[in-house]
């Protein structure tokens, strides 16, 4: 078989797996939008009933949506990790980004002092710009330890040992202030309760540019 052959045939069976993810994608959002209370009775009800469309439409339908762009996005961060450090076993968490956002939300909560459950909006808005602060204060970090990314092993061990280090802290200031604890928690396991549309259509867009620009 020729080299033009077999490109061709890798492209199809990528094509073909990417349709099939894509079905089962599709299926899934069918069933998250039979979760809830009523089941699948305001599924089959959204027709003519305007309760029920308001609660397929306006509360499970992005709530499903905003979990699946949200799977979406981590997958997309995977594959730019595995290309950056050229093994299919990375992760974004390898340049510390994950405990650098732990951080920011312990120390977000513990200036605060409230709870990751609460509906306020500040509140949430406070936490999520918390995390997104400390995952680039923690990224930078490793690339001024490894002096860029042209060495990916200098960059993985860089960012191991911030990893470890922020994550200490994140530790010593759940330890010190112990009522936090459930509340980070709850944070990091994350909760789709709140979002909306507008939700969806950022993570979309930024999905989008992501595509675009890799």
């Amino acid at each position: 078989m020729s080299a033009a052959h077999r490109h061709t045939a890798h492209l199809r069976r990528v094509l073909l797996l990417g349709l099939g993810l894509l079905v089962l994608g599709a299926g899934a959002m069918l069933l998250g939008l039979g979760i809830g209370s009523t089941g699948f009775e305001s599924l089959l009800l959204a027709r003519h009933d305007p309760v029920a469309l308001q609660i397929v439409w306006d509360i499970r339908l992005p709530r499903t949506l905003g979990a699946w762009l949200a799977g979406a996005l981590l997958g997309l961060a995977g594959s730019v990790a595995q290309g950056l450090f050229r093994n299919p076993l990375a992760d974004p968490y390898l340049l510390g980004s994950a405990s650098g956002a732990s951080l920011g939300v312990a120390l977000a909560l513990l200036m605060f002092g409230g709870s990751a459950a609460s509906t306020q909006w500040v509140m949430r808005l406070g936490l999520t710009g918390a995390a997104f602060v400390g995952a680039v204060v923690a990224v930078m970090l490793t690339l001024l330890l490894a002096r860029g990314v042209q060495q990916t092993l200098r960059l993985l061990l860089a960012g191991v040992i911030v990893g470890v280090v922020l994550g200490a802290a994140k530790d010593l200031i759940t330890i010190a202030s112990a009522d936090i604890l459930q509340a980070i928690q709850g944070f990091i396991l994350g909760s789709t309760g709140l979002v909306g549309w507008s939700a969806c259509a950022v993570m979309a867009m930024v999905g989008a540019v992501c595509l675009l620009l890799g």
